[in-house]
């Protein structure tokens, strides 16, 4: 049930993501990618007070500083604004690591990759929090397979078992407060991982 406007926030949520913009006239599409952005920030900062199920539309579009029009404008549920933070943070993820993919640099890859996930941690640890890890590992999973549509079943059952192993490493660095080394981390991901990222190389090479 959606709560009502005067209903109390924590004073971290009072001043809404729209006041945070200097807003003068916008295009159509620059207002709907504003409302978005303001939309997907809001869910965040939500998703770090409580859990999804707890979150209404009136309190998010509040956060956001939109109207429910607006919202219904670019989302169909709650879950829709989850589910497109989730798609664009695994898609700038496989982007990052995909020339180290193609280069067959399997340890760059995971340094990098662990690194821009120590840059966006607080976003990672509160959707980890919520038990969207999983949900990440998935929209990852998905970007790659985009990138190399003619896999077998078998090389895809790999990359789906590679993204697996690789949530529950991130889960146990994370719950380790991202103290242990990127460097010995990565290596330790390399020799995991070699054989998987190896045969869906040869996969596309062979294609090509």
């Amino acid at each position: 049930k959606d709560t009502k406007d005067t209903d109390i926030m924590p004073e971290n949520l009072q001043k809404s993501e729209m006041e945070k913009h200097k807003v003068l006239r916008l295009s159509n599409q620059e207002s709907n990618r504003l409302t978005r952005e303001c939309l997907e920030i809001a869910m965040i900062r939500l998703l770090a007070e409580k859990d999804i199920e707890k979150i209404s539309i009136t309190e998010l579009v509040k956060v956001a500083g939109v109207s429910r029009t607006a919202f219904y404008s670019n989302y169909s549920t709650k879950e829709d604004v989850l589910s497109s933070l989730l798609n664009q943070m695994g898609n700038d993820f496989v982007n990052l690591i995909w020339p180290y993919i193609e280069k067959q640099d399997y340890k760059e890859l995971f340094r990098q990759l662990l690194l821009r996930i120590k840059e966006e941690s607080g976003t990672v640890k509160i959707f980890a929090k919520a038990g969207m890890h999983h949900r990440l590992s998935i929209e990852m999973e998905n970007a790659i397979l985009k990138k190399t549509p003619d896999l077998t079943r078998r090389e895809k059952y790999i990359i789906t078992g590679f993204f697996g192993m690789f949530v529950n490493i991130l889960m146990e660095w994370l719950r380790n407060d991202m103290e242990d080394d990127i460097d010995e981390l990565s290596d330790i991901c390399n020799e995991i991982f070699f054989i998987a990222f190896k045969q869906m190389d040869q996969k596309r090479r062979s294609q090509e």
